[in-house]
């Protein structure tokens, strides 16, 4: 038992390993299936006095516990803690001795020591397994310190909450049901929105990585809320009375406007400061730098933007005159204007300068070298080519887009025409721009214009004064005065000068909608996920995806004839307590290898002494119990070396720039496929030349074979969109990879015979005559690179995936196929359609997303088929006038076999060697999760060669080829523990390598992550290339089937990332999708359409 005095300090923590066990009994079994892997006791509380608790924190098999109510006593403890505490965690590892799952490998104490000591601390058993605890002695121990805090709800100022009490503890985790949800861009259905920590996050992760579901399940009930990121304003010059070039009540200034804001549905903000003498910026900066990040009840400051004083005065707008100035100094004339803060990181956001003024050329090609600060032109007589120049030199937004600025001509457009340029002829991107939709700095027409020509660009700002947010008429902005002149307008003291906007995002939002015709995600879209992605911080705001902070509004109040009427029903956002010193959470303290029970006296001895010692500050109590911790048991080096990993990134890591060169080198030879079979890509034409519609009906076989499986399905097509499937599934060994061509199509029919005879409603005593009474029509789905000269008719290239049949290649599968069929038995088949996996794909997703154009396999082997216009298959005669389309398969797991642009290493080259078909499929052996693992093998075997890793040496479990399989990776980079103990079981228990160090788990674990994320980017590139070569850049739809996209983590975000490298701001219209079945429905669904 553990013993704690009143003050709330451990005093004693003993606990007799060898011979403590958990009831295995009924109580564990009822517990709550969301935590099923996660048990949790805590018994009552002995006898108190005053003087002493004494709280026991394990029971005999005999003691009837209620886990449920006492884990469920637990949890509210740890949600009510409001203030800092360290949790102390002594985790007993058992794997050496009982690796099975059947048997407890993980056993966590946990001490809450409260920093407050009149609040009483908890001790818990947590136990991560149904059975009960092996006597053995644990393998190892670790101890670590947790410094918890309250992680509050910051808002809620909103017309309607009910939940301004909202606890979001870091260890609580929220789902939000029955509602609509703004993600990346795209409004998503009946989805479900999880919270914890302040961050949104991926339920299934939260499975897989903490066992556990929901705390607390927020139903938003039948009114269909939309829950949309948290609104962002980049151009605030201040509100509510307020303006941020006051320099006297700055810091209160920021505090209202960032507390007001929050009803408006903003949650993150710029504060804007006009053209200003440099004495203003050096006092109103440094208070902007540390008013930044996220405080309890507050909108979060994003960083100043700095509009001026490098302005154009023709174009000064309601800027002082007197305070603007150029740079002939370059540089140093920013530095010596905005004073030392200017040089602090994320002090300042965005900068909006005139480019043609002396100097600032120079300046913003400095600045292109900072990635915290974005350059923005502005309050400029720019030429378009001056402006295309300031682009060029590393420029990315425009201020405020038609005001103060050169109007447009048609011979010389100025800044606007940046937004109309053209992505193939122009050296230069469109860049993002700020637009004003409050009807009155530009008109509803030019705003429509604008958002046309360059919709993923357009930034809602409010560009709002102090005069925003409440009633009154003079008001000042920067040093001049201003006046109110109707409702919706306010201009400079005696003149017709508009000076800033006092419009809400709302309501810029609903014009937006108004003006433009467009719908109301893409005009939340503008002032959510486009500011987000213009100052770089998309990985955190503005897009609700997983990992991004858990800033959101709830939406209601829609009408069904009016889609910009809208109202704000809730808002919601996180406070993030920023660490006051260097702890890190979970912070490993110690590990001790081979002991029993004497962890228990080591944290009594230790934790409990520097605990007493330390009581009333949370700092020292850390600091103090890392130092003794640290002095008294040695910590194996957790560092791999850098020098290995550095060289390990270098051989796997590939860049933008080779990523562009691989793209524009693919769609040359997707063009030459087409032209002729002189290329590596063999653009295949598929002779599929429709998609579905949704209306085919029948029954229909297919055949899949894809690799090691080979699947059997009968389809049901309702002619309704709807499917319904039967089907076996059989795998391929090795041996039946190298048999004769002809015995491997037996076993294919023998495989189709058994499958119908198990599917008669009435077994005869005849199945086969039975079965011959029906004519069946079947899609062959066979996933090779095939020359297939009709729908039914194609001849095998060459093998791949580690089949070697002889007799196969040059030969027409789909005779191969039917007379197997035939010398089975099954004479009533017919083969109608030879189908390639990713034309299956392509049509398979077809049938229930209309957009799709694209289908792309990775899984265990890769490739992509796409539609072509005919006359771009210049090598097919077509001799039907009708087909104007046709899907090509490209096989693009063959390309660059000529080596001419794809990089390699000495690692892929020991794999493309130790493969079937030496030289041949280098592209698919570089992503496809047949080659992933052994590319890992061959790396850490040269790595234990090279005394770079496991000092123990290699085990001959290492030695053996594709002893590594792709899963472990996967495995791996899923591994979040502190101590990468999954990591630890794949290397140890499964590849029998002897003890592993953290050092040497942390490089496996880096080596896996180089290895995955190259093979993403290069399907990416791929599918960059069949994009581009289909000029669909405005967007389409891309099937993608097979586990790497499915279920590697990462796999399909790294992807993404890739893409908009690649295409930057056109990246945002392709879309990824998970294809389901098309080997089998797809195979079907050709069948189905050769009819027509």
């Amino acid at each position: 038992m553990a013993t704690l005095s009143s003050q709330g300090h451990l005093s004693s923590l003993n606990i007799n390993t060898e011979t403590t066990s958990i009831a295995n009994n009924n109580s564990v079994k009822n517990k709550a299936k969301k935590n099923k892997k996660r048990k949790a006791k805590s018994s009552k509380s002995a006898n108190q006095t005053a003087s002493q608790t004494a709280i026991p924190i394990s029971n005999d098999s005999t003691t009837d516990v209620n886990t449920t109510a006492e884990a469920e006593k637990m949890r509210a403890f740890f949600r009510g803690i409001k203030r800092d505490s360290v949790l102390v965690s002594a985790t007993a590892d058992y794997s050496a001795h009982q690796p099975s799952y059947g048997f407890l490998t993980r056993h966590r104490l946990n001490a809450v020591l409260p920093v407050i000591p009149s609040r009483p601390p908890l001790l818990t058993d947590a136990i991560y397994s149904e059975k009960a605890r092996p006597l053995q002695p644990p393998h190892s121990v670790e101890i670590t310190l947790d410094l918890l805090r309250a992680k509050d709800t910051i808002i809620v100022e909103s017309p309607t909450s009910a939940f301004s009490d909202h606890d979001s503890s870091n260890l609580k985790i929220t789902k939000f049901t029955n509602c609509d949800i703004l993600r990346n861009g795209k409004i998503i259905k009946d989805e479900t929105l999880w919270l914890r920590g302040g961050k949104i996050v991926d339920p299934a992760s939260l499975f897989y990585d903490f066992f556990d579901g929901p705390d607390e399940v927020v139903n938003l009930g039948e009114k269909k809320s939309l829950i949309v990121p948290g609104f962002l304003d980049l151009q605030i010059n201040g509100y509510f009375g307020c303006d941020f070039a006051e320099t006297e009540n700055i810091d209160k200034n920021i505090d209202k406007v960032a507390k007001g804001l929050i009803k408006y549905g903003v949650t993150s903000f710029c504060p804007t400061l006009v053209s200003s003498h440099p004495e203003t910026y050096h006092k109103v900066l440094p208070i902007i730098s540390h008013k930044r990040g996220k405080f309890s009840g507050r909108a979060e400051v994003l960083g100043a933007h700095i509009e001026g004083p490098f302005l154009a005065e023709a174009r000064k707008g309601a800027h002082d005159a007197n305070a603007l100035r150029s740079a002939p100094n370059g540089y140093a004339d920013l530095l010596e204007c905005y004073g030392p803060t200017f040089e602090e990181k994320g002090a300042i956001t965005i900068l909006t300068v005139a480019p043609e003024l002396e100097g600032l050329h120079a300046c913003i090609h400095d600045l292109q070298k900072r990635s915290d600060i974005i350059v923005s032109l502005g309050h400029t007589e720019a030429s378009y080519k001056e402006a295309e120049a300031a682009v060029a030199a590393g420029a990315t937004m425009v201020t405020h887009l038609f005001n103060a600025m050169e109007a447009f001509h048609h011979r010389d457009p100025g800044p606007v025409g940046l937004i109309g340029c053209s992505l193939q002829n122009s050296a230069v991107e469109k860049p993002y721009y700020g637009i004003i939709a409050d009807g009155v700095h530009a008109d509803p027409s030019s705003v429509r214009i604008a958002y046309v020509a360059h919709p993923e660009g357009c930034i809602l700002v409010t560009d709002a004064i102090a005069a925003a947010g409440v009633e009154g008429d003079n008001f000042m902005l920067g040093t001049m005065r201003i006046r109110r002149k109707s409702n919706v307008e306010v201009v400079i003291e005696g003149t017709n000068t508009l000076a800033g906007s006092v419009a809400t995002m709302p309501t810029c939002i609903r014009n937006l909608v108004q003006f433009t015709g467009c719908t109301l995600a893409q005009a939340i879209n503008a002032a959510t996920m486009h500011p987000a992605k213009s100052i770089g911080i998309s990985d955190r705001k503005g897009t609700l995806m997983p990992g991004t902070d858990a800033d959101f509004v709830i939406l209601d109040g829609f009408d069904a004839t009016d889609s910009s009427v809208f109202s704000i029903a809730q808002v919601y956002g996180f406070k993030e307590i920023p660490e006051k010193n260097d702890f890190k959470q979970h912070k490993l303290l110690a590990r001790i290898d081979d002991s029993s029970a004497a962890f228990t006296v080591y944290a009594a001895t230790v934790i409990n002494n520097v605990v007493k010692e330390n009581s009333n500050n949370d700092h020292q109590t850390i600091t103090a119990a890392a130092a003794a911790i640290n002095n008294s048991a040695a910590i194996n080096d957790s560092t791999p070396s850098p020098e290995t990993l550095e060289r390990l990134s270098s051989m796997f890591t590939i860049n933008s720039d080779k990523l562009n060169q691989i793209v524009r080198h693919f769609v040359s030879e997707m063009k030459k496929g087409l032209d002729s079979d002189k290329s590596g890509l063999l653009m295949i034409p598929s002779h599929v030349v429709n998609l579905p519609n949704g209306k085919e009906h029948g029954s229909f076989l297919a055949l899949d074979l894809g690799g090691t499986n080979f699947r059997v399905c009968e389809v049901f097509l309702d002619g309704h969109s709807g499917a319904r499937v039967r089907q076996s599934k059989h795998t391929v060994t090795d041996e039946q990879k190298a048999l004769p061509g002809e015995q491997l199509f037996d076993f294919f029919a023998q495989c189709v015979k058994h499958f119908l005879i198990e599917g008669l409603a009435n077994p005869s005593t005849e199945p086969l005559a039975e079965i011959a009474k029906r004519h069946w029509k079947l899609g062959f789905t066979f996933s090779f690179a095939t020359n297939q000269v009709a729908i039914a008719e194609g001849y095998l290239i060459l093998w791949n995936k580690g089949f070697s049949n002889p007799g196969v290649i040059g030969a027409n599968v789909v005779q191969l196929l039917e007379a197997a069929l035939k010398r089975a038995g099954l004479a009533s088949i017919k083969v109608t359609a030879l189908v390639n996996d990713t034309t299956g794909t392509l049509v398979s997703h077809a049938y229930v997303q209309p957009s799709t154009r694209v289908g792309v396999i990775l899984g265990t082997g890769t490739n992509c088929a796409y539609v072509e216009k005919i006359e771009n298959i210049t090598k097919y005669k077509n001799t039907d006038p009708n087909v104007k389309e046709m899907l090509v398969n490209t096989e693009w797991g063959a390309f660059d076999d000529e080596q001419v642009v794809v990089p390699r290493n000495k690692y892929d080259v020991k794999v493309d060697r130790s493969m079937n078909g030496m030289g041949k499929y280098t592209f698919e052996k570089l992503i496809s999760g047949m080659y992933l693992g052994e590319i890992v093998r061959f790396v850490l075997v040269d790595l234990v060669k090279t005394g770079e890793i496991f000092s123990a040496g290699a085990s001959p479990e290492l030695k053996m080829p594709h002893s590594f399989e792709t899963a472990f990776m996967s495995r791996i980079e899923r591994d979040h523990t502190l101590d990468l103990s999954d990591t630890r079981t794949v290397l140890e228990d499964m590849l029998k390598i002897p003890r592993t160090t953290l050092a040497d788990r942390r490089l496996v674990k880096s080596l896996c992550e180089l290895v995955g994320k190259r093979s993403a980017r290069l399907s990416a590139a791929g599918i960059a290339a069949v994009i581009t070569k289909m000029n669909k850049l405005d967007g389409c739809t891309v099937g993608i089937d097979g586990s790497l996209f499915e279920l590697y983590p990462h796999y399909s975000n790294r992807m993404r990332d890739a893409l908009r490298e690649i295409l930057g701001l056109s990246a945002e219209y392709i879309v990824l999708e998970q294809a389901r079945d098309g080997s089998g429905q797809g195979a079907a669904l050709i069948a189905a359409l050769a009819e027509k």
